[in-house]
C-alpha cells in the first residue's frame, strides 16, 4: 500500500485530500545544501544517552545540529525521502521534538534556542507530523540503534510509532488504528487493537471485525464473549 493510497483511504474524504496534497508538497520540497551536509554525516540512529557514561553520541549531536538548521518542511522531507533509515528517523524525531516543545513552551525563548524560527502554528506542525507518520507506517527498513550500552534492531515504522503516538489527539489515534484494521487486518498490531477495543470500548463495528478474523485467528473467539450477546456462544 503506497503512502498516497493509505492517505486517500481515510474515512474523511476532505481530510484525506488535504493529507495527500500535504504529502506531495513534502516530497517536492528541497532542503538547503547545509541541511544535507549535516545529514550525510549521520551513521546510526542513537538515543540521547549512550555508553556507560550516558553521554551524547556523535550521531545524536549531529541530529541536534540538523534540528537547529532545518525548517519543519526540511525535516518532513528528510523523514520521507532520505536514503538512510537512521537519517529518516532523525528527521522525524526532530518534528516530534519540535511539536512537543511547542506544546509545552509555545514560541518562547527556550523554543528559539533549540530550533530554527518558523511561522508555522502548532496546528500546522501537528498536521505535518501526522502526515509524515502515516507515510512512515509503510517503512519497514531495519534500523540499528544504540541506547545506553545496548544495540537494538527495529524498523522505521515501529520506532516512529514509539516517538509520536503520545503527541496525537484521541481522534487521530482512532483514525490511525482504523487504518491498520482495514489495511493490515492480519498483522499483530491489528490483533492488539481488536483485543484492546473489545476489552475497553466494545461496539458492533469491533465485534464484526473480530468475527471476520475468526477463521484465521480462532484465539480471538474469547474476546467476542466480552460483548455479552447470545450469538457469541
Amino acid at each position: 500500500v503506497s503512502s498516497t493510497t493509505a492517505l486517500s483511504s481515510s474515512p474523511n474524504l476532505f481530510q484525506a485530500n488535504f493529507e495527500v496534497n500535504l504529502l506531495q508538497k513534502i516530497m517536492k520540497h528541497k532542503p538547503s545544501s547545509v541541511v544535507f551536509d549535516v545529514a550525510r554525516q549521520i551513521r546510526r540512529y542513537d538515543g540521547s544517552h549512550t555508553g556507560y557514561s550516558g553521554s551524547k553520541s556523535e550521531n545524536y549531536i549531529l541530529a541536534e545540529r540538523l534540528w537547529e538548521l532545518a525548517e519543519p518542511m526540511d525535516l518532513a522531507h528528510i523523514a520521507c525521502t532520505y536514503s538512510e533509515p537512521s537519517v529518516r528517523l532523525y528527521g522525524f524525531e526532530g518534528l516530534c521534538v519540535l511539536v512537543r516543545t511547542m506544546q509545552h513552551y509555545g514560541h518562547s525563548p527556550y523554543w528559539r534556542l533549540r530550533f530554527k524560527p518558523t511561522e508555522a502554528s502548532i496546528e500546522e506542525l501537528q498536521d505535518l507530523l501526522y502526515c509524515v507518520f502515516i507515510h512512515l507506517q509503510n517503512d519497514n527498513a531495519a534500523v540499528h540503534s544504540m541506547a545506553g550500552c545496548c544495540v537494538n534492531v527495529s524498523s522505521v515504522s515501529n520506532i516512529s510509532k514509539h516517538l509520536a503516538w503520545g503527541l496525537f489527539s484521541e481522534e487521530r489515534k482512532k483514525t490511525l488504528e482504523d487504518f491498520v484494521l482495514h489495511s493490515k487486518p492480519d498483522s499483530q498490531d491489528a490483533e492488539d487493537i481488536l483485543k484492546r477495543r473489545a476489552e475497553n470500548e466494545p461496539s458492533l463495528e469491533t465485534y464484526l471485525l473480530i468475527e471476520r478474523q475468526l477463521e484465521k485467528k480462532p484465539q480471538l473467539l474469547r474476546y467476542m464473549a466480552l460483548f455479552c450477546k447470545s450469538r457469541d456462544i
